[in-house]
């Protein structure tokens, strides 16, 4: 066996070959799969609990017996009522990385940890309300947070 089949996954429709049917086993399965996906994706750990993601997908399977893996997680990552967001680890890491780069962005500003606190505060808790997991998205929404935080802390 090639030492990447260790990182394929099943697709949905991979579980209904057999008989045409999701098992409760099968789901199960499946869902395990969506979290080990989630915990090797740099974006979606960051902004999402993954056992909270895999558990929503489990649910959703139940429901949607036959829509693609990649529909559900999709609307699970895109969801506004998603209870799987992750605002605390969104703030940690923001903050973490705000302190980090503002060495050098920001080298001479006595208010930094203002403006980093700021930062991670108002975009975990705008993300939190609007999850899209989109690049470009998190990247406007943070540049335009950061402009309204320089704002607030220059004053």
């Amino acid at each position: 066996m090639p030492a990447f089949a260790q990182y394929t996954s099943k697709d949905s429709f991979d579980y209904l070959k057999d008989d045409g049917i999701f098992s409760d086993e099968e789901k199960d399965e499946e869902s395990f799969l969506v979290k080990q996906q989630c915990d090797r994706s740099v974006l979606e750990r960051q902004y999402y609990n993954c056992s909270c993601l895999a558990g929503a997908f489990r649910l959703k399977r139940d429901e949607e017996k036959v829509t693609p893996q990649g529909t559900i997680m999709y609307k699970l990552l895109n969801d506004e009522k998603s209870e799987c967001v992750d605002p605390s680890k969104i703030a940690g890491k923001t903050y973490a990385d705000c302190m980090e780069s503002s060495k050098i962005l920001r080298p001479r500003r006595e208010n930094n940890e203002k403006f980093c606190k700021c930062l991670a505060n108002s975009f975990s808790e705008e993300f939190s309300s609007k999850p899209r997991l989109k690049r470009r998205y998190i990247k406007n929404m943070k540049v335009r947070i950061m402009g309204t935080c320089h704002a607030k802390t220059n004053k």
